[in-house]
Formats: structure tokens, sequence, C-alpha cells
């Protein structure tokens, strides 16, 4: 009973939050619902900033909006949980101590794109329950989209492994895990796919973020665009420097990325290498 009323006034402020949030805010036209799949330590939060900061667009972070599907949340509550996610983060846009903010050049009038940044966790939940894919096509009235935010494997590998409890082994394997299985999942949603190579975000911002515009259907504003320029790295990260490689596991990133297609960007002008 004590959990029932606390999911109803739970449930409540969160409506309440919405319409002071987002009073007078046109949702009739939405055109798709945005997700991520992938590795975390890829530029995702990053992507997502960038879309949210949009004034089209309105992407929560670290939702978990396939998990919450389960529970049986109703779209209408998603959009309004979403919304004011994505509120609360734009108040408080540190995320493993970076500061994602993005001055927004005109008031979010009307949202065409909405959607959720999980990308490591909403490919758990499915690869362990393959029928949320059907799940997830049926509960969202709008079209889905996927993001696949993708960066250099020595990097997310390393930088995995300094900020988790697992080996460079694990990690590798956890790495190439979350590829594959991502690109199986893009396969069987059937949805449009764009992937975002990190280090073409940081080294030619303008024509990533105009790919990405164009993939998912909204204007490219020339202010919004030089905004979301000022949080971009100006070099990308190369953590896989401060880690130490045997023979064999630099001769195994190199076999499996030439086993995955959307790898095979890293094999071109020695990308792969650092």
């Amino acid at each position: 009973m004590l959990n029932t009323v606390r999911s109803k006034w739970y449930e409540l402020k969160q409506v309440i939050k919405f319409h002071q949030n987002w009073r007078g805010v046109d949702f009739s036209d939405m055109k798709s619902l945005v997700i991520f799949l992938g590795n975390p330590r890829s530029g995702t939060t990053l992507v997502r900033s960038i879309i949210s900061a949009h004034p089209n667009a309105i992407i929560s972070n670290e939702l978990h909006l396939v998990k919450q599907l389960q529970t049986g949340l109703s779209w209408n509550h998603a959009v309004k949980k979403i919304c004011n996610n994505a509120a609360a983060f734009s108040k408080k846009p540190v995320w493993t101590d970076y500061n994602y903010q993005i001055k927004e050049t005109a008031k979010k009038e009307q949202i065409l794109i909405i959607g959720d940044k999980r990308s490591a966790g909403t490919v758990a939940e499915i690869s362990s329950d393959p029928e949320l894919v059907d799940a997830l096509l049926q509960w969202s009235p709008l079209p889905v989209k996927i993001i696949r935010c993708v960066r250099n494997p020595f990097d997310v590998i390393a930088t995995r492994t300094r900020r988790n409890e697992l080996t460079l082994e694990e990690n590798l394997d956890r790495y190439f895990y979350l590829e594959a299985t991502a690109e199986q999942i893009a396969a069987q949603l059937k949805a449009p796919k764009l992937h975002i190579y990190n280090e073409e975000l940081i080294n030619d911002p303008q024509t990533t973020i105009k790919k990405l515009l164009t993939f998912l259907e909204i204007p490219a504003h020339e202010g919004y665009i030089n905004n979301c320029q000022t949080i971009i790295y100006p070099s990308s990260n190369k953590s896989s420097y401060q880690t130490l490689w045997t023979p064999e596991q630099l001769d195994r990133v190199e076999s499996q990325v030439k086993n995955l297609t959307h790898l095979n960007y890293y094999l071109n002008d020695n990308k792969l290498s650092f």
C-alpha cells in the first residue's frame, strides 16, 4: 500500500514538473524516437547534449527508457519523464567530470525529436530479453532511429579499464561484445541507423553535426552549430597511451576490428594505431 502511494505521488510530481517546464511547447508533430546503442566512453553524452540543445529536440540522459518500458510505462508518461530528465540535466550538465552545457539559441516551441541516451544499458536489456525489440516498436507511436557513437577501440578499452574493476582483457571482451550486439539489435529493429565516429566529431564538427541533423531531419541553424562546437574537445583523449598492451592483445584488437564492418573505419589511414 505504501509503495503504491509513493508511486502515485512520484507520478504526480512528474506531471507537475512537466507542466511547469514545458507549458506551451507543441508535442503534436514529433517525428522520431531516438535511442543509443553501443559502448560507453564513446562520445554518447556529447552527442546526446548536441541533439538536446536543438530547438526541436529533447533527449534525456540515462533515463533507461527501455528498462522502464518493461514496468508498463505509458507513452505519455514516458514523454514527461524524458522532458523532466532533460530539464534537470540542463540545470546540472556535468557528467563524468565534464561540463556538457550548450547555450541554446532559441526557445523550444515545437518538439520533433525525442529520445533517451543509454547505450550499453539498452544493449544489455534487449540482449537479455529479445522480445523487447517488438515491444519497443509496438509501444512507441513514433518510428525509431538509432544513434551508434563509436570511438577508437583502444581508447575505449583503456578508459574503461581505468574506470571500472575489470581487467584489460575483460574490457576488451566487453567492448567487442557490445559493438557486435549493438549492430545485431539495430538490424533486428530494422530502424535507420547512424554511426557517429568520435574522431570525426572532434576533427570536423561542422560536417559531423550537419550529418547528424540531416539524419534526424531537423534544421541546421548556424548559431546552433557554432554553440555546439564550443564544448567539443580540441583533440581526442588518447587513453590507450596510458595502458600497457601485450602484443597478443594488440593483434586481437586488430583482428576483431576486421570482423565488424562499421569498425573497418579504423583500418584506414592508420587510425587504429596509437
